[in-house]
């Protein structure tokens, strides 16, 4: 496949699955006592794609996933419950404001990102990124971007939730990962990301869906809705900045040592993503010498 996207300067981790409906039901528990902002769609208690109830009466609201679907991923979230769901994060959850902290909440046409995000929605190419890229040197597609965000340039129904195959969501993590360790990144449901489609006052959705065709799911395959938007396809994930690493760590006991060394070599002969000490995305004799520099720096 040839790359449009996927180009990211930052570096991020981006959540395994996707948010579950347990998950989401802890948020409600804790915000959600009277909902003004809507946090809740009375649908996720019937549509048999979703998976929450609501109990008691304004103001005493409480919450709980429909028995057997706690796993699945949420559905029927907008993206403004979806950044109020950051937000929450972002505010160390609990009590935390839901207004404002990654994003300051307006209409879901005006926000971005706040530099001190301490979680987020992913921008379009963070999810590309996340999604498709694999290194060619350490076992990824030529131009080091799979067709499919399952590692692979083929797939079938087995390797994930789509196609109406299956008819329904899945627990999050029922098929394979990713090379990134990412699960279910193809199918199961669309992901809100943060592009803004300026000619329709809408937001990105990633991924695909339980019901989509499997050409929805390819890595040019771009989709926009509007922000307000909430159904059984889309759900969320989440993402945020990479935790501080100390590179010459190789062997990760938590010192640099020359123990090290010989990681970074069986590192290198693996290809595996640790060999990688320049940050270039691919394993060569120049890590060697980003490696003595790290390994000089320290911790």
């Amino acid at each position: 496949t040839q790359s449009m996207y996927g180009s990211v300067a930052n570096e991020f981790e981006m959540a395994t699955t996707e948010v579950t409906n347990a998950q989401y039901v802890e948020f409600l528990n804790h915000v959600a006592a009277s909902d003004p902002h809507g946090l809740y769609n009375a649908v996720m208690a019937t549509n048999p794609r979703a998976g929450i109830s609501r109990f008691g009466p304004d103001g005493g609201y409480t919450y709980a996933p429909v028995s057997g679907r706690e796993n699945n991923p949420v559905t029927f979230v907008s993206f403004l419950d979806a950044m109020r769901f950051v937000n929450w994060l972002h505010n160390g959850q609990g009590s935390g404001d839901t207004e404002t902290g990654a994003y300051n909440v307006g209409t879901g046409l005006s926000e971005s990102r706040n530099p001190d995000a301490k979680f987020f929605l992913p921008t379009e190419d963070e999810w590309y990124k996340a999604g498709f890229y694999q290194p060619a040197t350490s076992g990824g597609d030529t131009d080091n971007y799979w067709l499919y965000a399952i590692s692979s340039n083929t797939m079938t129904t087995a390797d994930a939730n789509y196609a109406a195959a299956v008819g329904n969501t899945t627990p999050v993590g029922s098929y394979p990962a990713n090379a990134n360790g990412l699960y279910d990144m193809a199918g199961n449901v669309r992901e809100w990301n943060e592009k803004y489609g300026s000619q329709n006052g809408s937001r990105g959705v990633s991924g695909g869906s339980w019901g989509h065709p499997q050409a929805d799911l390819k890595s040019l395959s771009r989709f926009f809705v509007l922000p307000t938007q909430e159904d059984n396809t889309i759900g969320i994930r989440v993402a945020r900045p990479a935790e501080a690493s100390c590179l010459a760590d190789v062997n990760g006991d938590g010192a640099v040592t020359p123990a090290d060394f010989s990681a970074w070599v069986a590192a290198f002969n693996a290809g595996a993503p640790k060999c990688d000490q320049n940050g270039d995305g691919s394993c060569t004799p120049a890590d060697f010498s980003a490696w003595v520099a790290n390994f000089n720096a320290g911790c």
